[in-house]
């Protein structure tokens, strides 16, 4: 903060320089544009899927603890006749 800035001083670019970006907003139009075209595949699949498995998070928990019962069952019994 000790120094000076000047803002009108001509930093002696023209187009001709190889430091000179003109077209710095183009990446915005291009990524713009990559963005929309990858999207549309997503965009094409139906907002629900009509043969989607429709049993619900309790049947699922159910049936874990029905195959985790049968599971310890089949071990202690496997346990005791040994």
């Amino acid at each position: 903060m000790g120094h000076p800035v000047r803002c009108v001083l001509d930093p002696g670019l023209d187009k001709r320089d190889p430091r000179w970006i003109g077209a710095w907003w183009l990446g915005f139009v291009i990524c713009a544009v990559g963005f929309a075209v990858t999207s549309l595949p997503v965009l094409l699949f139906p907002s629900k899927l009509t043969n989607a498995d429709r049993s619900t998070t309790e049947d699922k928990d159910k049936n874990i603890l029905t195959n985790l019962k049968g599971i310890y069952g089949k071990v202690f019994a496997a346990r005791r006749s040994a």
